[in-house]
């Protein structure tokens, strides 16, 4: 008798350390803000139930040139693949901060925003993976308007 109940104690136990440790291995914990610059220079974010940085763009992934110039983005609509990325090279004396709408918030495509003003000759690059039709501007200019659609 005292050995069925060393043994169920035993069991018990077992079960019970368990229990115990899937319940705290198993929560998903938020990611970070992290981004990770990929060999490209594009950036990419933590993601998954692993937070691990999500894979850079490759393969088929391409990389297309818009110019900031005074008369606005050239070009001013651009259809990409999703995976793509975006450099912006502003060509303007005056400066230029290309993001995302809605102004002044840039808040239809987190990510999507220079956070400062270009001066001549520098870049910004943004890698596009959401699919669908991205409005955007220049932060600086709001009336400069472009158009980025991913397929």
């Amino acid at each position: 008798m005292k050995q069925k109940i060393r043994t169920v104690f035993g069991v018990l136990a077992i079960v019970a350390v368990v229990l115990i440790a899937g319940c705290t291995t198993g929560n998903q914990t938020p990611c970070t803000e992290e981004a990770k610059i990929c060999p490209d220079g594009s950036t990419v974010g933590r993601t998954g139930p692993n937070c691990e940085f999500a894979p850079c763009p490759g393969g088929g992934a391409k990389t297309v040139n818009v110019a900031i110039a005074d008369s606005g983005f050239e070009p001013e609509v651009l259809a990409i693949n999703s995976g793509d990325t975006v450099v912006w090279t502003s060509n303007k004396d005056s400066g230029a901060w290309p993001a995302s709408d809605d102004h002044p918030t840039h808040t239809k495509l987190p990510g999507f925003d220079a956070l400062k003003g270009l001066s001549k000759d520098q870049t910004y690059r943004f890698t596009f993976t959401k699919a669908g039709t991205w409005g955007y501007h220049d932060h600086l200019h709001p009336n400069v308007i472009g158009n980025i659609i991913v397929k």
